[in-house]
């Protein structure tokens, strides 16, 4: 029986990429949790913050999930193209016009709706809070537009194979907050990381727009409805692609939002610190994956397409699934660290640490679907992820308003993994129907997987409660040696061969450094 295409250094290129991505994405991330921490000891967690995270999660992800979810629409389209300049140039002038007509008219109604939208996301907020989280918006409003640029030429430069200068240019974005905030903060409060974030994204788009220019984007007059589709098709998958997508992120918010002063500004901080590993591995993998993908699916060759994307799953649950087990068993020192300082209190830190061990299966959940969905993605179909999205929304909608007052912050997290389930076990059984996709041969990995990350969470929970009382980096430290070695050696014991994959790729990466 013929060995599926398995996803490696030598034969494709993605690791060498992905690897550099990697590090790109990890400096924005680590910008991210600067402006976590800066934020946290300036603000801690009250209405003011809170607000904040409900117009970041309400406008302004919107308009960086939308950044990231061209790339999914244009980037198979534009592959398959092939390099006819006409056509593609056709494609790209057609989107642009879609974006500006349609998110600028979206802007102009924002501006006239203010305060019934901020009402509508945050129903219990007093008038004070209303009034910020108005003026919060009037902020955000621009950024819209910004990003459906942004993320257009960004999307033509991941398909041609450029990935490093575009994605280079979103450090920008987290940037910009942490100059608002250090600048800014004493004097204009909250609103500083709110004009920061618009500057940093006015920032990216400059770059992007500068790329699309100096590499002569073709952009020709459009012709038919393509643009309004792929931009339909963008904001269906930003909305609910992936792993649930902007949908499932407002419901959670929307609920949080109900429970006491700070809850949601606890749950955005341990959301943010358990996605940051997950974020940075799935980000710098996947934006090399989708165009290789998408060229199998091109040449009819759906095996090695299969082949790619299993190899690439099996590698992010055996890197990924310790480490998040590992933050949930070390929680609270690891909240301590990040954030435990100047107005977050040692009641928002217990929080934050209990909300970083309910989040695990959500977060381990969310590989799976992602991945999955990609190649439903490459092979240009939208509609089945998003169904799956919309499964998953739909069962925390159901759920939601049973649990969020009895059980509070366990109920909420406890029915997120749930519905995050349910619509995993539908994806993976249209991935079966539709493309042919085999799965068993991850239940004997997924069983090794259990006995390592399971054995190594005893042993590194054991290693913290040695460690008793000492400070926060010391905990941390005994917990990660006390589990790293034990998940190594199991690992070794019951044979994951996704260990010797990763360790012959750092072999190869030291040989030719």
């Amino acid at each position: 029986m013929k060995k599926p295409a398995q996803i490696g250094p030598r034969r494709s290129g993605l690791w060498r990429t992905s690897l550099i991505l990697a590090g790109i994405a990890m400096g924005a991330k680590l910008l991210g949790f600067a402006r976590d921490v800066v934020l946290a000891a300036q603000f801690g967690a009250t209405r003011e913050t809170d607000a904040f995270f409900l117009v970041f999660t309400f406008w302004f992800q919107f308009g960086l999930l939308l950044l990231f979810a061209m790339s999914k629409v244009v980037v198979p389209r534009y592959v398959a193209l092939d390099g006819d300049r006409d056509a593609s140039g056709r494609l790209v002038g057609s989107v642009l016009v879609a974006v500006v007509v349609v998110l600028g008219a979206a802007t102009f109604v924002g501006w006239a709706f203010l305060e019934p939208m901020a009402a509508a996301i945050a129903p219990g907020f007093d008038a004070d809070s209303l009034a910020l989280t108005v003026r919060l918006l009037e902020i955000a409003l621009p950024t819209a537009v910004l990003c459906g640029v942004a993320g257009l030429f960004l999307a033509v430069a991941r398909a041609r194979g450029h990935f490093f200068v575009g994605d280079l240019g979103l450090l920008a974005v987290n940037g910009g907050v942490i100059v608002g905030l250090v600048v800014f903060g004493s004097t204009l409060g909250i609103a500083s990381a709110a004009w920061g974030l618009t500057a940093g994204i006015g920032v990216t788009t400059v770059v992007l727009v500068g790329y699309a220019v100096l590499h002569r984007v073709p952009l020709r007059a459009p012709g038919g409805a393509d643009g309004m589709r792929v931009l339909a098709f963008s904001v269906a998958i930003l909305s609910f692609g992936g792993a649930g997508g902007h949908a499932m992120t407002l419901v959670n918010r929307f609920f949080f939002g109900l429970l006491p002063e700070g809850r949601l500004t606890c749950f955005g901080y341990a959301e943010r610190a358990l996605m940051l590993p997950l974020t940075i591995a799935m980000y710098a993998l996947m934006t090399t994956l989708l165009p290789a993908l998408a060229k199998r699916f091109r040449d009819g060759d759906r095996a090695a397409a299969e082949g790619m994307a299993m190899g690439a799953l099996r590698v992010l649950l055996f890197s990924l699934v310790p480490v998040v087990l590992f933050m949930a068993v070390a929680s609270e020192p690891i909240v301590r660290l990040l954030f435990g300082r100047g107005a977050f209190g040692e009641e928002d830190v217990a929080l934050t640490g209990l909300l970083i061990a309910l989040l695990v299966p959500a977060a381990v959940l969310a590989v799976g679907r992602s991945v999955i969905a990609e190649l439903f993605y490459a092979d240009r179909d939208v509609r089945t992820p998003v169904l799956a999205a919309v499964v998953g929304v739909a069962v925390c909608l159901i759920v939601f308003p049973f649990v969020w007052r009895p059980f509070g912050v366990v109920g909420l997290a406890v029915a997120r993994a749930g519905a995050d389930a349910v619509a995993l076990v539908w994806i993976a059984a249209a991935a079966h129907r539709r493309l042919g996709i085999r799965f068993g041969a991850l239940v004997p990995f997924g069983a090794r997987l259990a006995a390592a990350a399971g054995g190594a969470g005893l042993v590194g929970g054991l290693g913290g409660l040695l460690a008793g009382a000492a400070a926060a980096p010391a905990r941390i430290a005994a917990t990660w040696t006390a589990f790293t070695a034990t998940y190594v050696a199991v690992a070794k014991g019951v044979r994951l061969d996704e260990l010797e994959t990763l360790l012959s790729v750092l072999r190869r990466r030291k040989a030719t450094a």
